[in-house]
């Protein structure tokens, strides 16, 4: 079976083939949000000055960044909400257009061309 998880479309095809064949498949796909890490720390002194107000009021620190990971993946009885999306915590609802492959496809190519990979 072919998967490529930068492809939504594929990672549905991928889900729908697999369950065909197998009695389920738990999926956690995980996107943090906006942490405040010391991934930063080898910018430019200016630029660390200037994000400081962002990072501190706007961000969550690594420890409130790990939380929904951590409780996703210890959490007993979970499994039967495998797929949904988690945030802070808890299974939320997803904005239709997070459902939009056609926004997928045009944020995933906008993104290739920002960091230059195309």
């Amino acid at each position: 079976m072919q998967l490529d998880l930068g492809n939504l479309k594929s990672v549905r095809s991928f889900t729908e083939t697999f369950l065909k064949s197998e009695p389920r498949l738990d999926i956690l796909i995980n996107n943090a949000g906006a942490i405040s890490s010391e991934l930063g720390r080898n910018t430019s002194l200016f630029l660390q000055i200037i994000l400081k107000p962002i990072t501190t009021f706007f961000f969550k620190n690594t420890i409130q960044g790990c939380q929904t990971t951590l409780h996703c993946a210890l959490q007993a009885g979970i499994e039967p909400l495998s797929g949904r999306y988690f945030s802070n915590c808890t299974v939320r609802d997803l904005y239709a257009k997070a459902k939009d492959d056609a926004a997928a496809k045009k944020l995933w190519e906008m993104s290739e061309r920002l960091c230059a990979l195309v």
